[in-house]
């Protein structure tokens, strides 16, 4: 967490010394705006801090899990559409299993699913949003992603990815046009940032507000992490795993879809592959390369990060299905080649494919003909041989292929889903379990508690006390308790030397040295 974010909350307990908190960013600026208000309305912080409580209409546990999941929806929504723009039905479903297959679970600091309170899942969709609207609305696309950063920091590596599927989007633009297009949608991706910094200079003064650009740029510069060690090839191995496959399948099918995509391509005659630049699918497919490019090139290089597969996840779930959506358009226009007059998806501009990703079955209905037109049968009436007819021949290995891949898709989410609920039942302690203990950790009236990077956190901020992790500096967490798992197996390093002021059924909390 940065410098910032313990300013503003050690000022919304009325402290001045740093506080070490397990909270996100995005909640750290709710504290900044609402002491902004409060400031404005003539209210003093400090005294609203002890005396003003804000009752929430809704489960802190369940309402706060609902957010998160309800961008998660959204990043599947907008990773439909896309892959129904680019390749029809089978790539938009193609697209929206690959952030269902991503698995961050397997760290130390993980994604634990699609609801957890993290900023990485919404920042990925709104980068997905902003990649839907940059060709006809790029203020738009600007502004999400402005958004998307204040989710996640590491979201302003989709800028380049933007940038340039704008560009490439102006086909026959001259260049100095499409640059100068460029700085509406700039000027509206700051705007997100410039809200929140106003909330932030009115909240900490102007002392307060030049420390926070000094720790804002350290943090940028480090990311938070300075004592890992880890190289390019332990970072792409740990990418590769980071998938509910096994390693080896993963770096198959990431092989295969290269092969397939590079040979669909070379089966284009030159005018042909010239001609793909206007298609209005390429600057998606340009975009999403430098994309990922850009988050696992950033996090592959970053020696002094850790081995998380959480921090390039915000482009690896917007830019990677993607590209698996263009994997299906490759096969698809390979598979397309062998019935007469069968159309290569690849060949054929979006724009002339009637409904973009519009199947021939749907494409047969649009053009059926009217009551008035006349009706050509094939020569020979309905007996006729095959070379007569003017319907495609059906290939049920095909057919049978395209329902396999679905069944086999369907049974393993099944079967992944039910693992995620299994070892999310190893947990140590139910919901209704950590609300008994936190009842009680309330009964200590204690304004800080620190604990272990670990389920713990969760009792701590059920009982309202602010979160200090045990290993932060001392003089941080001076005179906090410490809270605890019964299990030293489940502790790690930590030991309790205090008083115990507490225990009750696995968790036990020690008064401070």
């Amino acid at each position: 967490m940065s410098a910032f974010a313990r300013r503003v909350v050690a000022a919304e307990r009325g402290r001045d010394d740093d506080v070490v908190l397990a909270a996100g960013e995005p909640l750290v600026q709710l504290f900044a705006i609402r002491r902004a208000l409060l400031v404005l309305c003539g209210i003093d912080p400090g005294a609203a801090a002890a005396d003003v409580r804000i009752e929430l209409p809704a489960d802190l546990v369940i309402g706060s899990r609902l957010v998160p999941l309800i961008f998660f929806a959204a990043l599947l929504a907008a990773l439909w559409i896309l892959g129904r723009r680019i390749g029809g039905r089978w790539a938009a479903l193609v697209a929206v299993s690959v952030p269902l297959a991503f698995d961050a679970t397997g760290t130390v600091s993980p994604i634990q699913g699609p609801a957890d309170v993290l900023g990485e899942i919404p920042a990925a969709a709104l980068i997905a949003w902003a990649l839907i609207a940059v060709r006809r609305r790029p203020w738009l696309a600007g502004l999400l992603l402005g958004c998307a950063i204040q989710a996640k920091y590491i979201a302003f590596l989709a800028a380049p990815a933007l940038v340039v599927a704008l560009l490439l989007a102006q086909h026959g633009v001259p260049w100095l046009r499409r640059l100068r297009s460029l700085i509406l949608p700039v000027v509206c991706t700051g705007v997100p940032t410039l809200i929140v910094e106003i909330g932030i200079f009115l909240s900490l003064g102007r002392s307060g507000y030049l420390g926070h650009l000094r720790s804002t740029k350290e943090f940028l510069l480090d990311g938070g992490q300075v004592d890992a060690r880890t190289t390019v090839v332990e970072k792409l191995a740990t990418l590769v795993d980071a998938w509910r496959l096994p390693g080896v399948a993963t770096l198959a099918l990431v092989l295969i879809a290269i092969a397939v995509g590079t040979l669909a391509v070379w089966r284009l005659a030159p005018p042909e592959r010239r001609a793909l630049w206007r298609d209005e699918r390429m600057p998606l497919l340009a975009g999403a390369l430098v994309g990922l490019a850009a988050y696992v090139g950033w996090w592959s290089t970053a020696a002094h990060t850790p081995l998380w597969p959480r921090h390039p996840a915000p482009g690896v779930l917007a830019f990677a299905p993607v590209l698996a959506a263009f994997a299906v358009l490759a096969i698809r226009s390979l598979a397309a080649r062998a019935p007469a007059g069968a159309a290569d998806p690849m060949r054929t501009p979006a724009g002339e494919r009637g409904a973009e990703g519009a199947s021939p079955r749907r494409a047969a209905a649009e053009h059926r003909p009217g009551p008035g037109d006349a009706v050509t049968r094939p020569a020979g009436g309905p007996g006729a041989g095959g070379a007569a007819s003017a319907d495609p021949p059906r290939r049920p290995a095909l057919r049978a292929l395209g329902v396999g891949a679905a069944a086999v898709l369907a049974i393993a989410v099944a079967a992944q889903t039910g693992l995620a609920a299994t070892t999310a039942l190893r947990a140590p302690n139910e919901l209704a379990q950590q609300r008994e203990i936190a009842s009680a950790v309330t009964e200590l009236d204690a304004p800080q508690i620190a604990t272990a990077w670990s389920p713990t956190i969760s009792i701590v901020v059920l009982a309202g006390s602010h979160l200090a992790l045990y290993d932060a500096p001392p003089e941080n967490i001076e005179g906090a308790p410490l809270l605890m798992w019964n299990d030293r197996a489940n502790n790690g390093d930590i030991s309790c030397t205090g008083a115990v002021l507490l225990e009750i059924e696995n968790v036990t909390v020690c008064a401070a040295e």
